[in-house]
């Protein structure tokens, strides 16, 4: 499960899979980074390649110590004892800041849609 900033989310800790558990660990990371780059020489469809691409990114971005050498086992959900994931949630003037105004669009139709779909149940 992928959100916002790159890297796959472990889980998700409701039902209907909005939610997600929020940290992110490099050995799921590095599994789904074989994966999808399998998935791209198999078949050449460059969406594969993409996110491939994104988890490099994001594993270099936030996993690697640059100044040590090596990689981090984990992104943690929590920078202080008072906190559960409020590092890895949006705002909607967040997510209008980093998102082209049509993905934006289409995020928000998809969210709006899960969020009608919990609440009904």
């Amino acid at each position: 499960m992928t959100k916002l900033a790159g890297g796959f989310h472990r889980y998700s800790v409701d039902e209907h899979w909005i939610v997600p558990h929020f940290e992110k660990m490099c050995y799921d990371n590095s599994e789904l980074l074989k994966n999808y780059v399998h998935a791209w020489q198999l078949t050449g469809n460059i969406f594969f390649a993409d996110v491939a691409r994104d988890i490099i990114h994001w594993m270099n971005e936030w996993l690697s110590d640059r100044d040590h050498g090596g990689f981090y086992a984990s992104q943690d959900a929590d920078y202080s004892m008072d906190d559960d994931g409020d590092y890895f949630t949006w705002t909607v003037d967040e997510a209008k800041a980093v998102l082209k105004p049509e993905e934006f669009e289409v995020a928000a139709l998809h969210y709006e849609h899960r969020r009608n779909r919990r609440d009904a149940s």
